[in-house]
């Protein structure tokens, strides 16, 4: 096992060698990435080389890593710290072994001991092990191997080419017997350098007298840009340049094949006898009779399922877990009140069903868990379960973990396109997940000048949808003087003198708050002021010079700000800014601010629409111009006074 797994320490690159721990003189010398100038750090070469060894009769996925990086500033140190992930449980784990790193400054090497690897517990069946390199600064050339071995052979994770710093060149090869067959995608938009395959026989050996040929694949990318993480964006997984794999089957050495990729017909007769999920589905009567006996009088049947989810939302306390996959016992999780997601929305589809309507479980991958593959049944993809009813020809998607989400507005997290409906009766299928659309923002302020040419009067502030989800939990979570304190910052010399807060605990209706304010204002002749005190976008969200990747807000979200300002006899309008308004193609968004001034009262309407949730990258530069103004008129267009005496 020690032969098989010693460290292979040269790695191939067109016309380079890379021998470990001797950089080149120009690596060692290179101040500045010549293709990003502002690049902080650089990876100079990176490889992956997989195949499959056999140890003790089994079968296990063997990784070889190198990677090569430049520290390019001070502030890039945290690169020489390096974070492995480990799956497993006491029978079945992975490990890694021949751990080298040493750190060359000039012509110093320091090299990394072997005790200093650390291990600890990361995740549930994961650990995660570490090493930092030594005397990592300015100018160091890491480098960096080790061997990762593996027993879940069907879970080939691909490679990755493009990462958070600049990449010269990143190489990955493999030798995949043919008793394997996976899928594999390349994603991410960009070329490949290198994309050859080949076939090599007898090269898989598991058993004496068995023997397979292998593909030898090699796929490599060079000068690969950052992957740079703005705002408004799924998971960074999905837009990554990266290959990716999938086991489609297994044969065996007596011929049987095991097939992981499945069809949609077979994964829907597994769940339909699934004791965790399939069955739990469908065990309505015992919900029917804990539900209280009016709500199956309602007649209507919306009424009726929002009766049913109140109930629902109101008698669990979820436990901050999914735990789609592990074990789901929908009557004890109700006898003891709390549960994971899939507990608590599987008692809600037992309800649901258990006063007469059609809902079915919905299976969905969160945002940060990536996009699930829709041309076959990956089941790992997907990490969430919801409720799918439909109600006079209406979909409604429902998820009851959290006590301020009112009927129909699933969880953020949730908002990720498409949703798998397990409709055990019919088969499963693809439904858009449609989000929550009328969500509100209303901000409106009437202030008036005093005799200390301050301005006193009241500001309202209205959520609804999402935005009211948000403020509510806000609320919930944070001192009142605290929250009130936060407020007043977001504005030089702005002070409450009272708050009150309409409908926090009914989720049904809009939040409203209302504040007393007070602002002392200079004492200069002439008055510059801001009249939005509270700001929506303080920012624009969108600083790239180009994206290459979608912008999704989850939901569309309308903000309005009205503003009157009556300064009779105090002070004169000495110029009001230019009314402006900007509009997205297709009706997709809107922004607008218009001024009036009569009879000393000034007015002004501001809104910004967005109106759909989900923007192509060709819709980028347009966004940034819209954002733009947003930001203008909100921080650059201030009225201009003078008091009057």
């Amino acid at each position: 096992m020690f032969i098989f797994l010693s460290s292979v320490s040269c790695f191939s690159q067109p016309g380079i060698i890379h021998e470990f721990g001797k950089p080149s003189q120009s690596e060692i010398d290179m101040l500045v990435y010549e293709k990003d100038t502002t690049a902080q750090a650089v990876i100079l070469y990176e490889s992956g080389e997989y195949s499959f060894v056999v140890i003790n009769y089994n079968i296990y996925l063997l990784k070889k890593i190198y990677r090569k990086i430049k520290i390019l500033s001070d502030d890039a140190k945290d690169f020489g710290t390096v974070s492995i992930i480990l799956h497993g449980n006491e029978k079945r784990h992975e490990w890694i072994n021949g751990v080298k790193a040493v750190t060359r400054n000039g012509y110093e090497s320091t090299h990394l001991s072997k005790d200093d690897v650390y291990y600890k517990p990361y995740r549930r069946n994961q650990i995660e092990a570490t090493f930092a390199f030594p005397n990592v600064q300015k100018g160091s050339v890491l480098e960096y191997q080790y061997n990762h071995l593996s027993p879940f052979f069907f879970n080939l994770d691909g490679w990755t080419f493009q990462n958070n710093i600049p990449t010269v060149y990143s190489e990955f090869k493999a030798e995949i017997p043919g008793i394997f067959i996976y899928n594999r995608s390349l994603i991410g938009g960009r070329k490949l350098t290198i994309n050859s395959a080949t076939v090599k026989t007898n090269c898989f050996n598991p058993v004496p007298g068995y023997s397979a040929s292998c593909e030898v694949i090699n796929y490599a990318m060079a000068d690969i840009p950052p992957f740079i993480e703005e705002e408004y964006m799924l998971s960074p997984f999905n837009y990554l340049s990266r290959l990716d794999f999938q086991l489609e089957q297994f044969t065996g050495q007596s011929g049987k094949v095991t097939h992981y990729t499945k069809s949609w017909m077979s994964v829907d007769e597994e769940f339909r006898k699934d004791k965790n999920i399939g069955v739990q589905a469908r065990r309505n009567n015992f919900l029917r009779r804990q539900l209280p006996k009016e709500i199956s009088s309602i007649n209507d049947p919306l009424d009726r399922a929002k009766a049913v989810y109140s109930f629902v939302q109101n008698h669990f306390l979820w436990d901050n877990s999914n735990r789609l996959y592990s074990e789901a016992n929908v009557r004890k999780a109700f006898n003891e009140k709390t549960g994971s997601a899939s507990e608590i929305n599987l008692a809600l589809i037992n309800a649901l069903q258990a006063v007469g309507l059609e809902a079915e479980i919905g299976l969905l991958s969160t945002r940060n868990n990536g996009l699930p593959i829709k041309r076959y049944a990956v089941m790992s993809d997907f990490n969430y379960l919801i409720a799918f009813v439909k109600i006079n020809g209406e979909n409604y998607f429902l998820d009851a973990t959290n006590k301020l989400a009112p009927f129909g507005i699933l969880p953020f997290q949730c908002l990720n396109y498409d949703l798998r409906v397990m409709d055990f009766n019919n088969g499963s299928y693809w439904e858009v997940i449609k989000p929550y659309e009328n969500n509100i923002n209303f901000v409106n302020v009437q202030l008036k000048a005093d005799e200390d040419f301050g301005f006193s009067g009241k500001l309202r502030e209205t959520n609804m949808g999402y935005p009211a989800v948000s403020k509510r939990t806000q609320l919930k979570d944070v001192n009142r003087n605290e929250y009130l304190r936060s407020k007043e910052s977001e504005y030089v010399n702005l002070e409450i003198t009272s708050y009150s807060v309409t409908d926090q605990d009914n989720i049904d209706k809009p939040l409203v708050e209302d504040f007393d304010i007070h602002l002392e204002l200079n004492h200069e002749e002439t008055l510059i002021f801001n009249p939005f005190l509270f700001k929506e976008f303080k920012r624009n969200p969108f600083q790239l010079d180009e994206r290459n990747y979608p912008v999704d807000f989850g939901h569309p979200q309308k903000y309005a700000y009205n503003f009157s300002l009556d300064i009779s006899g105090k002070y004169e309008l000495v110029e009001l800014p230019k009314n402006q308004t900007f509009k997205m193609p297709d009706n997709m968004g809107e922004t607008s601010v218009i001024y009036t001034e009569s009879d000393g009262v000034i007015q002004i309407r501001f809104h910004i629409y967005i109106n759909e949730h989900h923007f192509e990258s060709a819709s980028y530069k347009g966004l940034k111009t819209f954002f733009d103004l947003v930001v203008q008129i909100q921080n650059n267009a201030p009225l201009l006074l003078r008091k009057i005496y």
